[in-house]
């Protein structure tokens, strides 16, 4: 991973010379490493934002490593440490995604990984998952209504689950894909 995006920085920095006034990476997390963290401490990373999919038995139910089909959610825990403690000006958004089959453990993800990552920069936070499809449905997912997305956001605020207001308000951050000055490498 860092070999790849090195090679973009230094051209960006070499050819273009235009300045890069925030540097944010959304990853699934697995490939953290001595490399990638040298790569973000040379390249200041403002953000980072790795996705979990719920509780650690959800998440190692449907999220297997790639090639020895093991589960994943510990090696990721690890690799979030090692970012909070490498790079302690980065902040970390931990997008924890949601939908009908797991909605209920999220408190508990919240419970254990914010007392983990307390007083740290790392932001905990539900990402719904949405299909477009005429079911709602797909492989191992089964998306929420907009009415219980709500009903969920309001649940979490009353719960205490969240810091975040649950009244709209223009978004301090847009989607990279969104903007016209940033660039989505996939």
């Amino acid at each position: 991973m860092a070999g790849f995006l090195s090679k973009i920085m230094k051209r960006i920095k070499e050819e273009v010379r235009l300045p890069i006034k925030r540097h944010s990476i959304l990853t699934n997390g697995s490939l953290i490493n001595e490399d990638v963290i040298s790569f973000f401490k040379e390249y200041a990373m403002n953000n980072i934002q790795i996705t979990l999919d719920g509780s650690k038995e959800r998440h190692d139910s449907i999220r297997k490593d790639k090639y020895t089909n093991a589960p994943t959610y510990d090696n990721l825990i690890k690799n979030i440490d090692y970012i909070v403690k490498e790079l302690p000006d980065t902040s970390v958004d931990v997008r924890i995604n949601i939908e009908n089959k797991n909605k209920d453990d999220y408190y508990q993800a919240v419970k254990v990984l914010g007392e983990r990552w307390k007083k740290k920069k790392v932001n905990i936070y539900p990402g719904f998952l949405r299909m477009d499809n005429e079911t709602k449905t797909a492989l191992s997912c089964s998306s929420m209504q907009k009415n219980e997305i709500a009903n969920f956001l309001f649940d979490m605020y009353q719960k205490g689950a969240s810091n975040e207001s649950i009244f709209p308000e223009f978004p301090k951050e847009l989607c990279m894909a969104a903007r016209t000055n940033a660039y989505v490498i996939g």
